[in-house]
């Protein structure tokens, strides 16, 4: 069992990105990861990985979701409603490379 709540950090990653419908499923058996499918109001699509690493949670997705500007946005947007899902500090650290957005969030 997870030391945090996941299904919140879900809840949260869809209301920041508006974002009504999602499908979670454990790939081939595997009890730390996650693959999120979120679609929004004109049925675009976004799919997210979720490890959860004991009181920590790495969520990686594709780079073109966002422009870098509009990452930032979210990503503040995303910081604050963790907190407030959650009632403490969130440490939230980004890494980026050529393809993907890795958001390492710390409980």
């Amino acid at each position: 069992m997870s030391a945090v709540d996941y299904m919140k950090v879900i809840k949260v990653l869809s209301k920041t990105l508006k974002m009504e419908k999602y499908d979670v499923h454990f790939p081939e058996e595997s009890t730390n990861k996650l693959i999120v499918t979120m679609t929004g109001e004109e049925k675009e699509q976004k799919t997210f990985k979720l490890t959860v690493q004991g009181h920590a949670i790495e969520l990686a997705f594709n780079k073109h979701y966002f422009s870098d500007r509009d990452f930032n946005r979210w990503c503040a947007s995303f910081e604050y409603e963790l907190e407030q899902a959650f009632v403490k500090n969130i440490n939230v650290h980004v890494n980026i490379d050529v393809l993907n957005y890795t958001v390492k969030i710390m409980f």
